[in-house]
Order: structure tokens, then sequence, then C-alpha cells
């Protein structure tokens, strides 16, 4: 599988999941982050390490309630993940890179970083 990053209003290829909490759904909703950590870092409330001690504790939640869902997506030929982050800045999209890059290797599932996708 090969996935992608994006931003929302940009092209995808394969899979594309809208993985905000403002807009997702299905799958894509799978991997938003809450309302509470993405106003918490807007806010500067909560830096961008403790975001992503959050989003991780809420990733692993949710893989232990439904692994599935995380096995269809990594079983898509393709997947872009979007969000309404810039390209080049701290995004949630990259960490969840890397949490599925992790448990496709668990599950010996072939992975590539697709990198990110513009216009």
């Amino acid at each position: 599988m090969r996935i992608y990053t994006a931003q929302i209003d940009r092209s995808g290829s394969g899979l594309i999941l809208d993985t905000t909490v403002k807009s997702g759904a299905g799958l894509g909703k799978m991997l938003a982050p809450t309302w509470d950590i993405v106003w918490g870092v807007k806010k500067a409330r909560i830096d961008e390490q403790e975001y992503e001690a959050r989003y991780l504790a809420i990733l692993r939640e949710r893989y232990k309630q439904d692994k599935a869902a995380f096995l269809e997506i990594l079983a898509s030929e393709e997947v872009t993940l979007t969000c309404y982050c810039r390209a080049g800045g701290f995004c949630h999209r990259h960490i969840t890179v890397n949490v599925l890059e992790k448990i496709a290797a668990h599950h010996g599932i072939p992975f590539e970083r697709g990198g990110e996708l513009s216009k």
C-alpha cells in the first residue's frame, strides 16, 4: 500500500480520507483528533509534543476498539490522508502516517510513503 498526505482542497490518490474532527466521516473519522487537542494547540494551551502524545493515545484506543478499520485502510492500494493544515507545518497527518506504518509492519503489510500531494 502507498500512503499520501494532502491539504483537504488538493487532489488525492486512491482512497481519500478526510481526517479532520470538523468534517471527517467513516474511516477518516477514525483518524481524526479531538476538538480538545485541536483547540489546545491552536490557542497555545498545549504544545506540539503534548498534542502528539494525546493524539497517539487516541489512536491507540481506537485501534484497540476497532482494529478492522485500521486494517481496512491499510488494505487499500493507495490512500490519501487529508486535513486543513498547510503542507510543511505541524500536522496530525504525519503522525498518522507513522502510526499506520507501524501497524502495517506489525501485520506484514507492505507500506510505502508517497509524500505530500499538491494541486
